[in-house]
């Protein structure tokens, strides 16, 4: 839902759904679809501008994609950091 109102240019309704879909994700301790939900997050908050937030989402990500041993998932999501300290 988050990802669909961002299209529609509802950015703050967006984050809304990301943060409660995020909040439901943990507490359901659905950690790996948390991480993703913080990738999906994190891209849309870099289309947005929003670079700092964009960043806090990816290392959120990373940090449980590390965790949880998917290494691939982990150098996808610090490819996305990387590409944020070069832009």
């Amino acid at each position: 839902m988050g990802q669909a109102l961002a299209q529609l240019t509802r950015w703050e309704e967006a984050q809304i759904h990301l943060e409660a879909s995020v909040q439901a994700l943990f507490s359901g301790k659905s950690l790996l679809e948390a991480a993703r939900t913080h990738v999906a997050w994190g891209l849309l908050c870099r289309d947005h501008g929003e670079r700092g937030s964009a960043r806090t989402h990816f290392e959120q990500a990373s940090v449980q994609f590390e965790a949880s041993g998917l290494t691939q998932e982990c150098e996808a999501v610090n490819e996305c950091l990387a590409h944020l300290c070069k832009g």
